[in-house]
């Protein structure tokens, strides 16, 4: 399985996907992790190809969020069994595979500009992320 992450700086319009697609073309890939896409939105969708798109974006409620995605290949798509959001940093996506489940967890950190007390409150997401959602491998 291949897997990769990539800090997009943005996909926030649909040509700037389109552009990331076209250049997942070239290369073997299953699940891309997507960090700072400044899309809008959450959930999962269909995008073009037949691939999907796992997100947390922007929302009326968090308009500054930065974004995080996962891309999950067309070919994987029935492997996915479980997708959670946790914050507009953390993203779970349980995969099934050949030894039990795969779990992705999708995380975009804050930097050392945000005080302590952000800083504290993702690590404390993250470890509910990492502790709830059980899976035979996780990454």
């Amino acid at each position: 399985m291949y897997i990769a992450t990539y800090n997009t700086r943005t996909i926030r319009q649909q040509d700037d996907l389109q552009r990331l697609l076209e250049e997942l073309e070239q290369i073997k890939w299953h699940i891309i992790g997507l960090s700072e896409t400044k899309r809008r939105g959450e959930g999962l969708s269909e995008v073009p190809g037949g691939h999907w798109i796992f997100e947390k974006g922007k929302t009326e409620d968090n308009p500054t969020a930065k974004g995080i995605a996962l891309l999950i290949n067309r070919n994987m798509k029935k492997y996915v069994e479980k997708t959670n959001i946790y914050s507009e940093r953390i993203i779970v996506c349980t995969i099934k595979a050949r030894r039990g489940q795969l779990k992705i967890t999708q995380v975009y950190a804050p930097t050392r500009i945000y005080d302590n007390e952000d800083v504290e409150i993702f690590y404390e997401e993250l470890d509910k992320a990492l502790d709830e959602d059980r899976a035979s491998i996780t990454l």
